[in-house]
């Protein structure tokens, strides 16, 4: 039995979290990177008892470290643009823009035939052809 891929990416995340809290040499960072590093189900259940045998608070302290790592890393992972939508108070509304039927051109309008001959008397005159 091996141990799932989202569950192996929380363990890496964990085993960062633990090593930065507790320092590289404790025996609860040593479980966890053991654990994440072989993906034995007997690796993660020696992890587990080590972190539960912490303290409360520490767990506690870990945990919230670990899962604002997990939100940065998700974050950084599905932002394909730089832009960050996240900011936006109505990001969940469709925007529908109207769609013009086929064969049918919009009408010009007095400022477009007043751009047309401002474009054309603006061009040099060419040679005039015999009518």
């Amino acid at each position: 039995m091996k141990i799932e891929n989202s569950d192996q990416h929380a363990l890496e995340i964990l085993a960062d979290t633990v090593s930065v809290t507790l320092g590289r040499s404790n025996i609860v960072t040593r479980e966890v990177r053991r654990a994440y590093e072989s993906g034995r189900p007997v690796d993660f259940f020696t992890a587990k008892a080590a972190f539960n045998a912490l303290p409360g608070w520490q767990r506690q302290q870990i945990g919230d470290a670990a899962q604002e790592r997990a939100w940065t890393a998700r974050r950084v992972a599905t932002r394909p643009t730089g832009r960050d939508w996240r900011d936006l108070g109505d990001r969940d509304k469709t925007i529908m823009f109207p769609v013009i039927p086929r064969g049918v051109h919009p009408a010009n309008t007095a400022a477009t035939k007043h751009s047309q001959g401002a474009l054309a008397s603006a061009l040099p005159a060419g040679p005039k052809r015999p009518a």
